[in-house]
């Protein structure tokens, strides 16, 4: 391995232990996590700055698993019954926190199961897809609630300005037409 895999690999393992982790016994799990950290800088530093994500997708079998279109919806559900009790500014903020834990995690375990080697192409796409699919539809799902029982939701990130269009087009109805183009 060159030096920079293993000088990744050792403060990885340097993370773990400030946690009491230590990295699975396994070989193939391994080498594979070493490669991974080779090719990517998003796994890598988010595995450092929060090394108990890639443990727990070892030890849930996670990384070892191909989804199903719903897996991820199941696991996100569960992630959010907690703040569904909330007032509405607690619940705006947890549910900004859980979305950005759920999305880490879940994008950590897409690429490295990808880089590894251990899905194929239709996989990892089928992944990006099912678990954007879920992340829009249940967070369009609670702000859509809270909207219904009177609930409010900031402001600040609940307005939307319609962007400037640029000089050869123009907006209609909330569509960008290239200037000379029918409607």
């Amino acid at each position: 391995m060159p030096p920079d895999v293993e000088n990744r690999w050792g403060l990885f393992c340097t993370a773990l232990e400030k946690r009491g982790l230590r990295p699975p016994d396994e070989p193939a799990f391994l080498e594979a996590t070493k490669k991974v950290f080779t090719f990517s800088d998003f796994v890598w530093k988010n595995c450092l700055i929060r090394p108990n994500l890639l443990f727990d997708l070892f030890t849930t079998k996670d990384l070892q698993r191909r989804y199903k279109n719903h897996d991820h919806k199941i696991r996100l559900e569960h992630l959010l019954k907690p703040i569904d009790r909330l007032k509405s500014i607690d619940r705006e903020i947890d549910l900004m926190t859980i979305l950005r834990q759920f999305r880490c995690r879940e994008m950590i375990r897409i690429a490295w199961r990808d880089l590894a080697g251990r899905a194929s192409l239709s996989e990892t796409m089928s992944d990006l897809t099912w678990f954007s699919d879920t992340i829009i539809d249940l967070s369009l799902a609670l702000l859509y609630q809270a909207v219904e029982c009177g609930r409010s939701v900031s402001s600040s990130r609940a307005a939307v300005e319609e962007p400037v269009a640029p000089s050869n087009a123009e907006w209609t109805n909330g569509v960008l037409y290239p200037v000379g183009i029918r409607r």
